[in-house]
């Protein structure tokens, strides 16, 4: 039996309110939207991917012995602050534009300085990804206002 350490019962924790979140989730009545997708289905689809994490940290826990690990504590309040901006960006300039430049600054505040690789995944994963709710899903993004 393995033994329990801080970061498997972390584990357990993020499962726990995972798993509790996404049968919430079915509870909640689907809103008649102009697409086929109501507006639970990316925060359902985000759900499962927080669960197979969770999983897979109770795996690592579980496997591994305990190490000590610094804490990146600038890291973390840098994507923390980074989320807010976008959060209050999107809606006042468009879902573009704050994709490209959250997919660029995020990773730069946490380390990664290859602009020569992150200048063209932010765009096109910003593009594919509006391309897809907008076109696909038929689930409308915030548009860019002075485009309109």
């Amino acid at each position: 039996m393995p033994k329990v350490t801080g970061r498997l019962l972390f584990a357990v924790v993020m499962f726990s309110i995972g798993a509790f979140l996404q049968a919430y989730s079915h509870s909640i009545p689907d809103v008649a939207a102009a697409s086929r997708f109501g507006p639970q289905f990316y925060p359902r689809i985000i759900l499962w991917g927080w669960l197979a994490c969770a999983v897979a940290m109770m795996a690592e826990a579980a496997l591994t012995a305990e190490k000590r690990r610094t804490q990146h504590w600038k890291g973390l309040a840098a994507a923390v602050a980074l989320t807010g901006v976008a959060c209050v960006a999107m809606p006042l300039a468009g879902f573009l534009p704050v994709s490209i430049a959250f997919m660029l600054a995020y990773p730069w505040a946490l380390g990664y300085r290859r602009i020569k690789i992150l200048a063209p995944l932010s765009v096109i994963f910003s593009v594919v990804t509006w391309y897809l709710f907008n076109e696909i899903l038929l689930i409308q993004l915030p548009a860019v206002p002075w485009l309109d």
